[in-house]
């Protein structure tokens, strides 16, 4: 490894870190600015309005064309230190950054000009993080984010990378889709007090853009920030999910990690046992999934009044939709799209489950993975959900032609929102019973951190929200929800590696009018 790999010492990352017990000066740049309510991590900038910017950098003054940089606000709580970073231009992932840039977020944790090494104009620096990384010895050069602390002793001992990729090191960030403006968590204390950034009385963040060849694109301005707060470790919350009432409908999605629930099936029964779903909406089942075999797995591992019935799709990610008193839709079982080199499968599969009279039409989908906004992978899911909406106006109008009107719609699942937010928008439009869009279920942790669905500390890439559950509001009112961990439900097995990479979303609804 060269040398962007090295050894998190314990003057950054720290198991019991320190900080300033005393206020400082008047919020601003060279004071604390501070909030009794912690940030949630989930890309809504109405939660910094009217927060001042910490420092700005001149618009215009970037090499980078479109690409420039903007102001740096900083917000300090106990748990973390937040940055929210502005962009100018175009909105832009900045894990999948275009033209073989990177943006560089380039720490002072101490304060002190003295400790680490120069950056461009920043003296200093004692960690970096970089967005979409470029240049010699990059594995995967342009995706997802690296850690680089600047100590002198690189290694350990027996000269192992002992470098945590930003997710294992509790970094989080939102928007994962485009966007102009980032927000980034950095803890102080870590998760459960294992790791965090070991700061100082005071910190300096910056942001530059570097070329392929290391060239500085734009330098930008430096925030300062001096702690008032005592760094503490978030508490964990642990509570059972409330039952559902008979009258509201429970429906949970869950991508289950290429087959994972068959693999390992325990885990994921506990959590279907205790959240006790009305519907439910799978991912990612491998290519030896059937009807047959998940209705089994149901009915031995979470058995329910009647027993399970299933539809399941095809193809090598499979997804499928379980419920008692479950019918299917002919419309959504073979969903195709066109392409450049003819029609192809789209992963969606749906169905109808009634409920004292009312019938929920309940649609299972996993959108293609990967690339940015523009992309090829971009582009073909937008033409994936333009497909799923057809497929589901069909099967409106042909239930209401059959004398069996749908009630109310759901679309549950992996939406792979790594590019553009039009997906999310094309996957709404004119779904609504009454020609409106679909409304989109803001659906949070229990402990109301982040509404992220995806994490994986192996990855490059930083935890994102994936999934989600849309749903016809002019039908359907959404009672309650949560983006669930596995170990908040299930604290015997909090410390066990998670069953999957997604987290399992869940939602009760309440049907709104007459049938």
């Amino acid at each position: 490894m060269t040398s962007t790999s090295a050894l998190i010492a314990s003057v950054l990352l720290a198991s019991a870190p320190v900080g300033p017990s005393q206020a400082g000066g008047a919020p601003g740049a060279n004071g604390p600015l501070t909030t009794s309510t912690p940030p949630c991590l989930d890309g809504v900038p109405s939660e910094w309005a009217g927060v001042p910017p910490t420092a700005s950098d001149p618009r215009g003054d970037s090499m980078a064309g479109a690409l420039d940089l903007g102001a740096i606000t900083l917000l300090e709580t106990p748990e973390a230190l937040w940055v929210r970073l502005e962009l100018a231009g175009e909105p832009v992932n900045i894990q999948s950054l275009p033209d073989e840039r990177s943006i560089e977020l380039i720490i002072d944790a101490d304060g002190s000009a003295k400790s680490g090494e120069v950056r461009g104009t920043f003296e200093g620096a004692d960690l970096l993080l970089r967005f979409s990384p470029q240049g010699e010895g990059v594995e995967r050069p342009g995706r997802g984010v690296l850690v680089e602390a600047i100590v002198p002793e690189r290694l350990d001992s027996r000269r192992r990378d002992r470098t945590p990729s930003a997710t294992a090191a509790g970094f989080g960030m939102a928007p994962s889709s485009a966007s102009t403006w980032i927000e980034l968590r950095l803890p102080r204390a870590g998760r459960g007090g294992a790791t965090g950034i070991r700061f100082g009385d005071e910190a300096r963040i910056s942001a530059r853009i570097v070329g392929k060849d290391g060239s500085v694109l734009d330098d930008g301005a430096t925030a300062t920030h001096r702690f008032a707060l005592k760094p503490e470790a978030p508490v964990k919350v642990v509570e059972p999910i409330p039952s559902a009432a008979e009258t509201e409908p429970r429906v949970l999605s869950w991508n289950v990690e290429r087959g994972s629930i068959f693999k390992n099936p325990e885990p994921f029964a506990e959590v279907l046992r205790a959240l006790a779903p009305d519907v439910l909406l799978l991912q990612e089942l491998d290519a030896t999934a059937t009807e047959q075999s998940l209705a089994a797995w149901l009915d031995e591992r979470a058995p329910t009044d009647g027993g399970w019935k299933v539809v399941v799709s095809g193809g090598d990610l499979r997804v499928a939709v379980a419920s008692p008193h479950l019918a299917a839709v002919p419309s959504l079982a073979k969903v195709s799209r066109e392409g450049p080199s003819g029609s192809r499968p789209v992963r969606a599969i749906g169905a109808v489950r009634e409920f004292g009279g009312r019938r929920l039409l309940a649609v299972s989908i996993h959108l293609k993975c990967c690339g940015s906004i523009g992309s090829s992978e971009d582009r073909t899911r937008e033409a994936e959900v333009s497909a799923i909406g057809e497929a589901i106006r069909r099967a409106v109008e042909r239930a209401a032609s059959a004398g069996q009107p749908i009630d109310g719609v759901v679309i549950g699942g992996d939406f792979n929102l790594v590019g553009g937010s039009a997906v999310l928008e094309l996957a709404c439009e004119g779904l609504d019973l009454d020609g409106s869009p679909l409304a989109a279920a803001d659906l949070f942790t229990l402990d109301r951190r982040s509404n992220l669905t995806w994490r994986d500390e192996g990855s490059e890439f930083l935890p994102g929200r994936l999934d989600f559950l849309l749903f016809a509001d002019s039908r359907l009112r959404l009672v309650r929800g949560a983006v669930v961990d596995p170990a908040s439900v299930l604290p015997a097995n909090a410390a066990a590696k998670a069953p999957s990479d997604h987290l399992p979303i869940v939602a009760d609804f309440q049907w709104l009018g007459a049938p």
